[in-house]
Formats: C-alpha cells, sequence, structure tokens
C-alpha cells in the first residue's frame, strides 16, 4: 500500500472564488443539465472570449445569431451574470483581467472537482501538495513543492486521480514548464511506488497540437501526463480518467 497524503496550499487565496455564487450556479447548471448544446456554448465562451468586457456584447450576438436552445440561453444569462460579477468586484490592485483570469481557471476547477466526487467523495483534494510516504513530492532543482487542482486518492486500493487544470495548455511549453515537469515528476513517483494512480492535465482546449507535442514527449518520457481535452471535459465523472 501507497501511503499518500495532502495538503492544502492556497497560496494565491484562490479557493475562495469557489464560494462566488454566480460561479457555482454556472458549474452547477452545466453539470446537471448534461445538455450538450450548452456545453458546447460554454467550452466555445472559453475559446473565444479572453476579455470580460467582451463577454456581455458576445453572449448576446450568440444568443440571436445562432438561434439557441433554451437551456444554452438560461446558460448565457448565467455567464452574463458572471462577467457582471467580474466587472463589480475589480479593483486597482485586482483588475478585471486578472479576476477573469482566475474565475476561468477556478469555475474549469469546480467543473472536474464536483465529477472527482462522485467516486471519491470526501477523499477528493484541491490545490494541494502532494505528500507520499511523508515526503513531499518536489522536483529536484525547484524550491518547494508544487500542487494539483484537484485530486482523488482511494487509500484503500492505493489508487487515484491527479488533475491540473489549463484553460490554455500552451503556457506549460513556456513559463508554466517547471510545472509540467512537476506532473512528470509526480507520475514517475506513483509508478515507482507502483500505484496505478495517474496524473493528467484537463483543459477547455481542444488543441492537437498540444496533444501531439505531448504524445511525442511521451515517446522518451514514459511519465507525461495525459491529456483531457475540451470534449471529453464533462465525461470525467462517468469513470477513471484515461491517459491519452
Amino acid at each position: 500500500m501507497v501511503a499518500v497524503s495532502f495538503q492544502l496550499h492556497d497560496e494565491y487565496n484562490l479557493e475562495r472564488y469557489k464560494g462566488v455564487a454566480e460561479l457555482r450556479v454556472v458549474a452547477d447548471f452545466v453539470l446537471s443539465r448534461q445538455n450538450a448544446t450548452s456545453q458546447i456554448l460554454l467550452r466555445t465562451f472559453y475559446h473565444e472570449v479572453a476579455n470580460v468586457e467582451d463577454g456581455p456584447g458576445w453572449l448576446q450576438r450568440r444568443a440571436i445569431l445562432r438561434g439557441l436552445d433554451t437551456s444554452s440561453k438560461q446558460l448565457a444569462q448565467h455567464l452574463q451574470a458572471l462577467c457582471e460579477y467580474v466587472m463589480r468586484t475589480a479593483s486597482a490592485e485586482m483588475p478585471a483581467p486578472k479576476v477573469f483570469a482566475h474565475v476561468r481557471g477556478i469555475l474549469l476547477e469546480l467543473i472536474v472537482e464536483r465529477q472527482l466526487r462522485k467516486r471519491y467523495g470526501s477523499r477528493t483534494y484541491t490545490n494541494s501538495i502532494v505528500i507520499l510516504e511523508g515526503v513531499p513530492v518536489q522536483c529536484h532543482g525547484q524550491n518547494h513543492p508544487r500542487t494539483v487542482d484537484v485530486a482523488g486518492w482511494d487509500h484503500q486500493v492505493s489508487d487515484g486521480e491527479f488533475v491540473e487544470c489549463k484553460t490554455s495548455c500552451h503556457r506549460l511549453f513556456g513559463e508554466d514548464y517547471p510545472k509540467l515537469l512537476y506532473l512528470e515528476h509526480l507520475q514517475k513517483c506513483l509508478l515507482n511506488k507502483h500505484s496505478a494512480g495517474i496524473v493528467v492535465i484537463v483543459s477547455m482546449e481542444n488543441d492537437y497540437d498540444i496533444k501531439h507535442r505531448l504524445s511525442k514527449r511521451r515517446r522518451d518520457n514514459p511519465y507525461v501526463p495525459g491529456l483531457v481535452g475540451s470534449q471529453n471535459v464533462f465525461r470525467i465523472g462517468e469513470e477513471k480518467i484515461r491517459v491519452s
């Protein structure tokens, strides 16, 4: 049996956003309805709306031009309220673009977390340092342990899922490259302990270029995490995530 534990490390106090009503409503809506068109709307919103100021106009045009069904129209209203929340709470210290970036990231984390809880219940962890056999998992050469966004761990069978949520994966090959190294190192540590636990990246992108780059990297490195793209984000709750 592999002893794995988790230590909450919310360095930037992002967990507080999970209590925002406007954000929770969006997550509740897309997960409870299981409506394909509204899920497509949310994925497209992630792809095409990079600035919160563009959100309301984009949603209005989408509703008029695409003839949205009732469910998607309701989601558009919820997204509109979320954009209004971002604009309302922005400040000089925390400008709207930064709040919007945080909200987009936390919304994805919340969608993943809710689905993993179906399998792991209270054994679901967020924004946590992974502690393996009493030692925090840390890459050689990095000054401090990094965290995983969401994880589910079954202590009885030493199996689980460790998820890094990314609204855009391209940063993993740029400024966030140390995070990619950490995820690879975490997967290596799990395998070395004969654990079936897997490390994956979940993204709202459906970027074949990133998937190709990860697959190519995996040829020489078996510890490269898998990638779940936008088309499968809402299927995570159905069964254990498969590396691809």
